[in-house]
């Protein structure tokens, strides 16, 4: 019988894995649509099957004129902007429920390192949407995007390295568009990262 996985502390190393969709990059005028968390601690061991929201959103924030190209486009095809609008969750709610996440696992206040992939730009979301969350965790990030511009350096400079380069580009975009979804993107970038430690 598996050892339950306790709740984690300082020495545990706790990441918090967050990964957003927004409905553009501007943290002051755009919204988040959607959010995944996963929690590991520091050698990359998932605790749990985290969890994922998608955030009611008005009509009028998803119309063009408040979207860019890109959004609109993806956001359509992947049927986010449809669960958007169905979504029973709103930003309230889903920021409590994050938060209590958190704390369920990580109870110590900013023990938790915020982690993902450029989660800078999710992290200037948070503030504004989520400050609570980002008042737990602590102040450090990890970013593996990170990795994919030293990757991309080392196989520029040293081209024995550049097996790097592909490892660059899993880093970068490590599922495929018709998985585009938050959570699965969580996932594959903890699981990348556990198998590329290595780097």
């Amino acid at each position: 019988m598996a050892t339950p996985i306790q709740p984690l502390d300082f020495y545990d190393g706790p990441m918090v894995w967050i990964d957003c969709e927004m409905t553009g990059l501007n943290p002051r005028k755009d919204k988040i649509l959607e959010i995944a968390v996963l929690i590991t601690d520091g050698n990359l061991k998932i605790v749990d099957e985290g969890l994922e929201f998608v955030i009611k959103t008005e009509k009028s924030v998803l119309e063009r004129n408040r979207m860019d190209t890109w959004c609109t486009r993806q956001h359509g095809n992947s049927g986010l902007t449809l669960a958007c609008l169905k979504s029973p969750h709103t930003i309230e709610d889903v920021s409590k429920a994050v938060l209590a996440y958190i704390k369920k696992w990580i109870p110590k206040q900013r023990v938790g390192v915020l982690a993902g992939n450029s989660v800078h730009a999710d992290r200037s979301f948070l503030v504004e949407e989520m400050p609570g969350v980002i008042d737990w965790l602590h102040y450090r990030i990890i970013d593996v995007s990170s990795v994919k511009v030293q990757c991309d350096l080392m196989s520029m400079l040293v081209p024995s390295t550049m097996f790097l380069g592909n490892i660059s580009s899993m880093v970068s975009s490590p599922w495929a568009p018709s998985r585009w979804r938050e959570f699965s993107s969580v996932k594959t970038i903890v699981k990348l990262c556990h198998q590329r430690s290595f780097v």
